[in-house]
């Protein structure tokens, strides 16, 4: 399921004139596939795939506490994040369970704050809710901005022709301002799941202009949107967790592989107290792994996990063909004692339908 679910695809008047045989889904409001899965898929590795993330949440906020507040009731150490720097970090909530999983950008004079689409509503009031006397103001940036992340092995070379030197000098955890025919953007690099992933924030009246440029431009490099469903695959395959299937207030950042994202030793957050248990005592009873299938069936995902004893081991949350089509893959949180690769399961969906399961390593199938 993909992040963008605002009530309209801000960018899909230009992407049609680009594709024009896009396959857009109506009730998720994103684009599945834009010209070939399999061509989008070898951009995130290869190329330079470029991933609409304009339905993400943005906020911005202002005030001289801002940055000791997302200190204080996030798993991340942000306190000490300086002009132009970046870091991952989670809300979680008092039982150590995901609100979302978010970047904090320390543009100077003020925060950005970049999460999903799917809790937009609720992230924004969850930031507000701890906020009393603090010299803080959140404003919803959503609707005015556009977002786009690019990845794979011509990204760097890419970028750096779109916008310059500036961009080829970019280091992981840094933001810098960007020009564009007279026009700002902001550029961002990030390491995630061990790939580096460039972010481009655009105001919304720009986004036509720089989607026209980049695609005007692309010259020999394999530069191409990628739809949901190749993006789907690709998580998958690389254990990448994502609002609101693995990212949600059922799950904890212990259980979604989301360790790197929580400081052990900058002292109290809200959920810190179970966060730090699960993981010293190695208590978590869950773990995010990969499954596969014989086959693929729209059933597959929110399917619940078995034992051989037919005991409730799991649920599958994000599912999808694989990408020869030959099999089927998913994403699924299940028994941490269950998760040894070749350990054969059972998921059943609520139609009554089961399928055999087979837990297997990250980076195995495609």
């Amino acid at each position: 399921m993909a992040e963008n679910n605002f009530n309209e695809f801000k960018n899909l008047d230009v992407f049609k004139t680009i594709y024009s045989d896009l396959i857009f889904d109506e009730q998720e409001k994103i684009v599945k596939v834009y010209d070939s899965e399999s061509e989008e898929y070898d951009a995130l590795i290869n190329g330079a795939g470029l991933i609409d993330l304009s339905g993400c949440s943005l906020f911005e906020l202002k005030g001289k506490d801002s940055l000791d507040y997302l200190h204080r009731i996030t798993t991340n150490a942000l306190k000490d994040l300086k002009q132009g720097e970046l870091s991952s970090t989670i809300f979680t909530n008092e039982k150590g369970r995901m609100i979302d999983r978010a970047t904090v950008v320390n543009n100077g004079d003020h925060l950005l704050v970049l999460g999903s689409a799917a809790f937009r509503p609720k992230l924004y009031s969850w930031i507000n809710r701890y906020i009393i006397s603090e010299d803080i103001k959140v404003t919803d940036l959503s609707f005015a901005n556009s977002v786009f992340q690019v990845m794979g092995s011509q990204s760097r070379s890419f970028l750096s022709m779109i916008f310059g030197d500036v961009a080829s000098k970019l280091q992981p955890g840094k933001m810098i301002k960007v020009q564009l025919e007279h026009t700002d953007y902001f550029l961002f690099l990030k390491n995630e799941f061990n790939r580096n992933c460039y972010f481009i924030i655009c105001r919304q009246e720009n986004s036509d202009f720089l989607l026209n440029y980049m695609f005007e431009h692309k010259s020999v490099f394999d530069f191409r949107a990628v739809g949901s469903a190749a993006y789907d695959i690709f998580r998958i395959n690389n254990g990448i967790p994502s609002a609101p299937n693995e990212i949600n207030d059922s799950y904890t950042p212990n259980e979604a592989n989301l360790l790197e994202d929580v400081s052990f030793t900058k002292g109290c957050y809200i959920g810190q107290e179970v966060i730090a248990r699960l993981d010293t005592y190695g208590k978590a009873q869950r773990k995010l792994a990969m499954v596969t299938f014989d086959t693929y069936t729209e059933d597959l995902e929110r399917s619940v996990v078995y034992d051989n004893e037919e005991r409730e081991s799991g649920v599958i949350t994000t599912a999808s063909s694989s990408l020869n089509k030959s099999s089927a893959i998913a994403l699924a949180y299940i028994k941490k004692d269950l998760c040894v690769e070749g350990t054969e399961l059972i998921a059943k969906a609520s139609n009554k339908k089961v399928f055999k399961i087979t837990i297997c390593s990250f980076g195995q199938r495609k």
